[in-house]
């Protein structure tokens, strides 16, 4: 059981760049957080690290590339950066980590929203450090590296992706799958649904 964390790692991945969001994630950054975006389109926002990268894979490609070439260690949140957070949702995550028994949790606004995303999405999600441990051994988070920014609107079948692509869904439909495999292994608490105060989650840009 880890019960040192203090701080925790924030990676963003950067489309939106909500303004409510990216306000406290200065506040925050470097007091109990350490933020990190990885740029799928070009700002310019000082006071946060930023790191641009292609839009590869959507954001399982931000995040692979926060897991595999920044991060350092420690309990992380990987998010849209079309939501809203208040400072309690950092308190709430803070203690989450200290708690130590849960290992990945996907964060939700409310019940509605889990049941609309079928208890899983790459929106907002926390990762404990031995879970994170776990996916850079088994060679990262998989995403789909012919997808450069497709996405279909309406239903996730509604719109043919382009040669080549899968469905914008992929990624987190095999991130799915392979918790259980997690759990068997090692035996973490994974895939659980929580609704951390303070927290709003949009859906393309729209909260």
């Amino acid at each position: 059981m880890d019960t040192s964390a203090e701080k925790i790692g924030i990676c963003v991945c950067g489309w939106y760049y909500h303004p409510d969001l990216i306000r406290v994630l200065r506040e925050v950054d470097g007091a109990v957080a350490d933020v990190c975006i990885i740029a799928h389109r070009t700002v310019k926002l000082s006071g946060l690290r930023i790191i641009s990268r292609d839009n590869v894979g959507l954001e399982w490609g931000a995040y692979n590339h926060y897991l595999t070439r920044v991060w350092q260690g420690g309990p992380t949140v990987y998010m849209h950066d079309d939501t809203v957070v208040g400072h309690e949702f950092f308190t709430w995550i803070i203690a989450l980590a200290k708690q130590g028994d849960i290992h990945h949790a996907f964060l939700f606004s409310n019940p509605v929203e889990n049941a609309y995303n079928s208890g899983g999405h790459g929106r907002c999600m926390f990762m404990s450090h031995a879970f994170q441990k776990v996916v850079l051994s088994d060679g990262g988070f998989w995403y789909d590296s012919e997808n450069h920014g497709f996405v279909s609107w309406g239903h996730y079948r509604d719109t043919e992706p382009p040669e080549g692509c899968l469905h914008h869904n992929a990624a987190i439909h095999r991130f799915m799958r392979y918790l259980p495999s997690v759990r068997k292994r090692y035996g973490y608490d994974v895939n659980r649904k929580l609704y951390p105060p303070a927290l709003r989650n949009g859906r393309r840009g729209v909260l």
